[in-house]
């Protein structure tokens, strides 16, 4: 991601921005240093977003602005749980008998309680609904593969796994056809707050 973002800042001739890879829960950066925080569909996936939050509080300004979206519940995001549910049919709990999901904080107040507690304030909640569409299964399957850290995660699996995990994907997909092509909806959350 980061090798994809300097190119396209090359190519756009943008020369004040820069891409580091750091750990969310520890950002290498100095307190209230910056302006705005903006996660997109990342922060489900963080170990310990509870400690991401309280950094983006540590190094925001006095009224700086966040930006987060994640995935909503599962039965909500069918667009996903289409790979999700095959997969977690073959994922194993860590050490304390965890099982983490792409649809960690969506639900109703939960991250918007995570940040109050950091210390923000003016916590919005917004669902928005949307469709994914394909020309066609196989056209789908290369999408969510692709273009989602999902195919990475899928692709850690053993050989067998991988393929009746892809069996089960393209079966659940079928079920979504229509004369137009392969449409399955989705919601995403949308968190605004600010820090006083």
């Amino acid at each position: 991601m980061i090798d994809i973002a300097s190119k396209n800042a090359k190519k756009r001739k943008l020369r004040n921005v820069e891409f580091v890879k750091m750990d969310a829960e520890k950002l290498d950066l100095d307190a209230k240093s910056y302006n705005v925080a903006v996660s997109c569909f990342g922060f489900q996936i963080i170990t310990d977003p509870h400690a991401a939050a309280n950094e983006i509080f540590r190094v925001l300004k006095s009224r700086g602005r966040v930006g987060l979206t994640v995935w909503s519940i599962g039965d909500r995001v069918p667009a996903i749980d289409v790979l999700v549910g095959p997969m977690m049919e073959h994922a194993e709990p860590d050490e304390t008998g965890y099982l983490p999901t792409p649809y960690e904080l969506g639900g109703r107040g939960e991250l918007t309680g995570m940040l109050k507690k950091a210390g923000f304030k003016d916590a919005k909640e917004t669902r928005v609904n949307g469709v994914w569409k394909a020309a066609n299964g196989e056209e789908y399957l290369n999408m969510i593969i692709e273009g989602t850290p999902l195919g990475h995660s899928l692709h850690e699996e053993e050989p067998q796994v991988q393929k009746e995990v892809l069996r089960k994907t393209r079966a659940n997909i079928k079920r979504h056809e229509t004369p137009e092509g392969v449409m399955i909806p989705a919601e995403c959350v949308i968190f605004t707050v600010k820090k006083p």
